[in-house]
């Protein structure tokens, strides 16, 4: 099952470039804070993402804390956790979606 990026958007070479460096650089905090969200209740992992958020990317450059959500994702899915995967995803998609004027 593949999780669902936004269509149409060109791969961020800044985005690739922090998620490289987290899976080189912090795979045992991924691992663990993809865990602890993985063993989340459906209603309680949003409190969870918004806490990763306060204690790891908050105050971090938006590449960085994009990729270590991204990396997050990635961790569940190969672990076959799905629905923990799409609540990451529309996380991300939510926070950190491009905003567009019109």
């Amino acid at each position: 099952m593949k999780i669902a990026r936004q269509p149409n958007l060109k791969p961020d070479r800044a985005l690739e470039k922090e998620i490289a460096r987290i899976r080189d650089a912090l795979p045992d905090i991924v691992a663990r804070e993809a865990s602890e969200i993985a063993s989340k209740q459906h209603d309680n992992r949003v409190a969870a993402l918004d806490d990763i958020q306060r204690r790891i990317t908050q105050g971090e450059r938006t590449p960085f804390a994009q990729a270590f959500f991204e990396c997050l994702l990635e961790w569940l899915a190969q672990r076959e956790h799905y629905d923990t995967a799409q609540a990451v995803r529309t996380f991300i998609d939510e926070r950190f979606a491009p905003t567009r004027t019109g």
